[in-house]
Parts: C-alpha cells; structure tokens; sequence
C-alpha cells in the first residue's frame, strides 16, 4: 500500500510538468485572442478574453482545459483507482470562482490582476496520505499476515483500488477552498494584446497545485 500511495505522489511533479508542455501553449493563447487598440477599449476587451477562458474552466466546457485535465489524472494514476475525469472535475471544480479586480492599459503594456478560488490538489493529497497512513496502522495486522504475493495481489485488487478512490474523493471533498491573486502581464504585438507566457503559466499551474 505505501509503495502504491508512495507511487502517486511522486509522479505529481512529473504530471504537472508534462500538462504545462503538453496544453499551456493553448490556454494562453485562448487570452489573447483581443484585437483592439488601446485604452477602455483594449481593458474591456482583454476582461472579455479572461471572462470567457475562467468560464470555460468553471463550467468544464474548454476543451484545452480538460485536455490538461485529462493528462494530470492519468499521470497521477487517478484513473488506476476508478475515478473519472467527470467525477474528479464536479467535485475538483465546485465552488471554483475567480474575480478580475483590475485592469490597466498603458501604452503598448496592460496587467490584469485576476483572484481564482479553488481547491488545492496538494492539500487533498496531504488528507488522502493520512487517510492511507490511518488504514494501514488499523490494519497492520491483517496485511503483516499476508504473504507477499498475497499483499501484491491485495495491492492491485479491484477492492483496494474502491479504497483508494474512496480515500481520495472523501479528501478532494474536505479540502477548504483557498484563493490567490495573479497578475496578468500583457504586451501589444501589432492589433493582438498577448499575456506573458510566464504570467499565465503560473496561474494556470497554480489551478493543478
């Protein structure tokens, strides 16, 4: 059981690092989609390009988005415990929020200051490792006894397995909320404004953390 859980969180890191090569390119894209000049003009179309990419992800409707989605559970083995992408989103993504607090245009440079509210991944991850932690002292005994083709066997069983998932949902469930503040930095490029690769990068990375 430890190696399995064990197994599952190392490959976090890995996980995030292969969905922002595999579907960051787009998301950032999807916010700069504003072909405008400049002033209230140029704000109130990079506050439509963030509307509409936030409520895309809330909603569970951008595909790029559920493609990274899609990537993440399959690198951290959530789909190896039964939990679908459906499942994990409803409960992930309910009361996901954010608010654009403010948005400046000077000359060819703009900055969005975006607040996302959401549920932290490594903060249910530290509730389901206790979870397991907690199984296995209470059943230390029962998997002590087994032979160790036995407990392989247990390990990869569609019962353990119901556990796990279990385990995790119950976690991701129990997670409080938790909100940051980004800064979205913005330059115009001929009739295009086109956010910082870096500054969306960290607030999209920060959704899956």
């Amino acid at each position: 059981m430890k190696g399995k859980e064990m197994k599952m969180r190392n490959t976090k890191t890995q996980a995030v690092q292969r969905i922002v090569l595999a579907g960051m390119v787009a998301l950032v894209a999807a916010l700069s989609l504003v072909l405008v000049s400049c002033g209230p003009i140029a704000e109130e179309a990079i506050r439509m390009a963030i509307t509409e990419e936030l409520d895309g992800i809330k909603a569970g409707t951008d595909e790029d988005f559920n493609a990274m989605v899609d990537s993440f559970m399959r690198n951290d083995e959530l789909d190896q415990v039964g939990i679908g992408r459906e499942e994990f989103y409803a409960v992930w993504m309910n009361g996901f929020d954010y608010a654009i607090d403010d948005i400046a245009v000077e000359g060819d440079k703009a900055t969005a200051s975006v607040t996302i509210t959401h549920r932290s991944i490594d903060e249910a991850t530290e509730i389901y490792t206790a979870s397991v932690m907690d199984y296995m002292e209470e059943n230390l005994d029962m998997l002590t006894d087994m032979t160790e083709e036995a407990l392989d066997e247990y390990l990869e069983s569609d019962e353990f397995m119901v556990i796990l998932k279990g385990f995790f949902m119950d976690a991701l469930r129990e997670t409080p909320m938790s909100s940051a503040s980004y800064t979205l930095e913005y330059t115009m490029n001929g009739r295009v404004w086109d956010p910082s690769t870096s500054s969306a990068t960290k607030m999209f990375n920060t959704i899956f953390s």
